[in-house]
C-alpha cells in the first residue's frame, strides 16, 4: 500500500509543479526556462517519493525533514524559472500549495460524513488530483480566452488584498485540517455540525473571490474617473483658450479701422521693416497657435493639444496627421486617445536631453472603420506594457483601458512592434 502513495504522491508532485507553472505563466508570462533545470525537476521528484515514502515512518522527525526538502525543492525549482518573479513565485506556490490542502480536508470531510472507515491517504491524494486537474483545465481556458484580462485585473489589485487573501486562506486551511483529522479526534462530533462548517467555509471562499471581482472594478473605475476628471481640466483649458481667441478677434475686428491707418501710413512712408513688425503684432502668433490641430474632432483637438503641451515640456512634439471621426463615444476617446498619449509621453521621458522625440499620431477612416496609429521612441529594449511610475497600484493599467475600451466598441488593439519603436494600433467600427 506505501507503494501505491508513493506512487500517487509523485504524480502529484508533477501536477503541483505543473499548476503553479501554469498559474505563473498565465499572470507574467513565461518562465526563463534551461537546460539545467532538468536536473532541478529530477531533484524534486526525489524529494517528493522520499517524503512520500517516509510519510508514515514511526520517527515524525524523518516525515518532517523528508517534507521540508521536498517543498523547499519545489520553491528552488520554481524559482529557477521565474528569476525576475521571485517574490510573486514563492506567494502564488504558497497559494497554491494551501488551496490544495483546503480541497484535500473538504474531501476528507465529505467521505467521513457518508463512510465510516475509509484510507485517508488516498482521499487526500485522490482529492489533490482532482485539484491540481480542474485547475489546470481552468488555466488552460483561461490563458486561451482571457489572458490579457486576468493580467491586467491582477495589477489592479492593492497589495494589501494580497496580504489579506493569504491571512485568510492560512485560517481557512488550518479550521479545514483540524476537521479532517481522524474520526477519533474529530473536534465536531454532530455530523450537521461539520457539513455547515463546510458550507461556512465555501461561503467565505465565496465572499473572497467577490471582494477581489469587486476590487478590482473599484480600481478600473476609479482610473477611468480620474481619467475623465484630467480630461475635462484639458477640456476647460482648450475652451478658454477658443474664447481668449473669439475675445482677441473681437478686439482685433473693433480696431481693424485704426490699424489699417496707422498701416497705410507706414506703407505710403515706405517703412516696410516697420510695417512688417505692426503686422506681426497685430496678427498675434499665439493665435495661430492656438488651433494648430485640425483631425475633425474637437474633443480629439482639445486632448491634442493638452498633450502636446506637456510633451513640449519634456522637449518631445507630437505631429499629427489624418482624421478621426465625430462619432466616437466622447468618454471612449478620451480613454483611447488620453492613455495612448500618456504612456507615449512617459516613454519619451526616459530619452536622453540631447535626444531627438517625436510622437506621431496617424489616423483615418477606411469603410466606416476607425483606424488610430501611434508610435514613439522606446529607448530599453524591455516590456512597454508596464508602468515605470513608482505608484504602481495607481498606474500601469493604460493599455488595459484602451484595450477594454476598443473591444467594447467591437474593435481590437495591436502592439506589432515594441523596440526601438513602440507602436499601438486602434482598430474600431464608426457606427
Amino acid at each position: 500500500m506505501n507503494l501505491i502513495h508513493t506512487f500517487e504522491f509523485t504524480v502529484i508532485s508533477i501536477l503541483y509543479l505543473f499548476t503553479i507553472i501554469q498559474t505563473m505563466n498565465l499572470v507574467y508570462g513565461n518562465g526563463e526556462y534551461r537546460r539545467k533545470y532538468v536536473t532541478v525537476f529530477l531533484v524534486y521528484l526525489i524529494s517528493g517519493i522520499v517524503c512520500s515514502w517516509f510519510r508514515n515512518h514511526d520517527k515524525p522527525v524523518i516525515f518532517l525533514t523528508a517534507t521540508i526538502c521536498y517543498y523547499a525543492f519545489l520553491l528552488i525549482c520554481i524559482l529557477s524559472i521565474f528569476k525576475s518573479k521571485k517574490l510573486w513565485s514563492v506567494y502564488i506556490s504558497v497559494i497554491v500549495l494551501i488551496l490544495d490542502s483546503i480541497f484535500q480536508s473538504i474531501g476528507c470531510i465529505l467521505i467521513d460524513l457518508f463512510v465510516q472507515d475509509f484510507d485517508r491517504a488516498t482521499v487526500l491524494n485522490f482529492s489533490s488530483m482532482i485539484f491540481n486537474i480542474v485547475v489546470l483545465i481552468l488555466l488552460r481556458f483561461l490563458q486561451k480566452n482571457h489572458q490579457n484580462q486576468i493580467r491586467n485585473s491582477i495589477r489592479l489589485l492593492p497589495k494589501r488584498l494580497y496580504i489579506l487573501i493569504l491571512i485568510v486562506l492560512v485560517f481557512i486551511g488550518e479550521l479545514c485540517g483540524n476537521m479532517a483529522v481522524e474520526s477519533s479526534e474529530l473536534f465536531f462530533d454532530n455530523k450537521i455540525n461539520s457539513f455547515l462548517t463546510v458550507l461556512t467555509i465555501m461561503a467565505f471562499l465565496t465572499i473572497i473571490i467577490s471582494f477581489v471581482f469587486s476590487s478590482i472594478s473599484r480600481q478600473y473605475y476609479e482610473s477611468i474617473l480620474g481619467i475623465m476628471e484630467k480630461q475635462m481640466v484639458g477640456q476647460v483649458e482648450h475652451y478658454q483658450k477658443i474664447n481668449k481667441l473669439t475675445d482677441d478677434l473681437r478686439e482685433f475686428r473693433h480696431d481693424y479701422k485704426n490699424h489699417m491707418i496707422c498701416l497705410q501710413a507706414t506703407l505710403e512712408k515706405r517703412q516696410l521693416d516697420e510695417a512688417l513688425d505692426y503686422v506681426k503684432s497685430i496678427t498675434k502668433q499665439e493665435i495661430i497657435d492656438a488651433n494648430k490641430f485640425s483631425s475633425g474632432n474637437q474633443i480629439a483637438d482639445s486632448i491634442l493639444s493638452e498633450k502636446s503641451e506637456s510633451a513640449a515640456n519634456i522637449g518631445t512634439q507630437i505631429q499629427f496627421s489624418g482624421f478621426i471621426s465625430d462619432e466616437i463615444p466622447a468618454v471612449d476617446l478620451c480613454t483611447m486617445l488620453s492613455n495612448a498619449l500618456d504612456n507615449a509621453i512617459e516613454a519619451c521621458e526616459k530619452l536622453s536631453l540631447t535626444d531627438s522625440a517625436v510622437i506621431t499620431v496617424k489616423c483615418a477612416v477606411v469603410q466606416n472603420v476607425q483606424v488610430i496609429k501611434l508610435s514613439n521612441p522606446n529607448p530599453d529594449n524591455k516590456n512597454s506594457t508596464e508602468t515605470s511610475k513608482l505608484d504602481k497600484d495607481n498606474h500601469g493599467f493604460g493599455l488595459y483601458n484602451i484595450r477594454r475600451t476598443v473591444e467594447k466598441l467591437g474593435g481590437e488593439m495591436r502592439i506589432p512592434k515594441q523596440f526601438p519603436e513602440f507602436v499601438l494600433e486602434l482598430e474600431f467600427p464608426i457606427k
